[in-house]
């Protein structure tokens, strides 16, 4: 079952989810209307644990992280009800289970996420709409510690745009790279 879009929240979208959709999934359905939210790059992990964790991406810099956007849960409790957990209704609640590893409060079923309108976020000096940009590097320790220490400096910098993200992650030589970056199969030659 695909998300849906439920009635606005104000100014912004929301997002009603199961959590058993992947990042992957999410991030195409997202996508296709023009919206976001900051989340993991992993296109298999399910949006269950991942919020429950955290949510760390490659937005966390601007947007901050995946839990910061979900407004309500859905969740069977010890009772084998359903519960509806808001900020609102149980803030008690609602920030122990996304402060807390996955399935300690219940079975939790669905998120409810405020999302961001890509039309929001226009920045004359780069376009009409946000803009990324992947790069992919051979592990080598030099390169590493020329990437962190970028990511350093821009943490350090109170003067560094807060509408500017570096992510650095390193994977594993097993990991499919064309899952995460499709656009490398044609570059293959290129990069070996």
């Amino acid at each position: 079952m695909l998300p849906q879009l439920p009635a606005p929240n104000g100014n912004k979208p929301l997002v009603y989810v199961s959590v058993s959709q992947s990042l992957g999934e999410f991030n195409q359905f997202l996508q296709d209307r023009q919206l976001f939210v900051p989340h993991g790059q992993c296109t298999d992990v399910r949006l269950g644990g991942h919020a429950q964790i955290g949510g760390y991406g490659q937005l966390g810099r601007s947007f901050g992280l995946l839990r910061d956007h979900i407004w309500g849960i859905r969740m069977i409790n010890h009772d084998g009800k359903i519960q509806e957990v808001t900020k609102a209704s149980n803030a008690e609640l609602f920030y122990a289970i996304l402060g807390g590893s996955p399935g300690n409060f219940g079975v939790i079923t669905h998120y409810t996420i405020e999302a961001h309108r890509d039309a929001d976020h226009d920045f004359p000096e780069i376009g009409p709409r946000p803009h990324g940009f992947k790069g992919v590097w051979l592990y080598r320790d030099t390169v590493l510690k020329l990437l962190l220490n970028e990511v350093a400096a821009m943490a350090d910098d109170p003067e560094f745009p807060r509408n500017f993200d570096l992510c650095v992650s390193v994977v594993s030589s097993s990991f499919t790279m064309l899952k995460l970056i499709p656009e490398l199969k044609d570059n293959m030659a290129e990069i070996l």
